[in-house]
């Protein structure tokens, strides 16, 4: 844990990482990009794809649900990998869109310390500043 500019900087120059996986800006990405590349490690990149979830026709709905509503607010949706929008084929759609409003309007948001929580409050004062 910590900042980027430190743990990311010792990750990127490890002759004991063989691979990395980012997801973030565009700039940061091809940075890990040509250190991969020159430990000639494995390396992918998610860079502003704003982390879609797939569900297609055939998808199982409760499951599908659950990975969404757990991708999108677990932690309170202050991970990298957070999901941030669903693409949802045609055949399911209005059945995904119904039971995930459901299953989001059941989500407790309250302290994180307290029993029963499901959605803490976010990191700090800095995260409620827009941009």
């Amino acid at each position: 844990m910590g900042r980027g500019s430190v743990v990311g900087e010792a990750l990127l120059n490890s002759p004991d990482v063989n691979a990395i996986t980012f997801t973030g800006s565009i700039q940061t990405g091809k940075k890990v990009a040509a250190k991969s590349v020159e430990h000639l490690r494995k390396f992918q990149l998610e860079m502003g794809g704003k982390n879609p979830l797939v569900v297609l026709d055939d998808a199982d709905l409760k499951v599908a649900v659950e990975v969404a509503a757990n991708g999108g607010f677990f932690q309170t949706g202050q991970r990298c990998t957070a999901s941030s929008r669903a693409i949802v084929t045609a055949g399911i759609h209005d059945k995904f869109v119904a039971a995930l409003t459901e299953r989001i309007k059941a989500l407790v948001v309250d302290d994180a310390l307290k029993d029963g929580t499901q959605v803490g409050p976010v990191v700090d004062q800095s995260q409620l500043r827009p941009g």
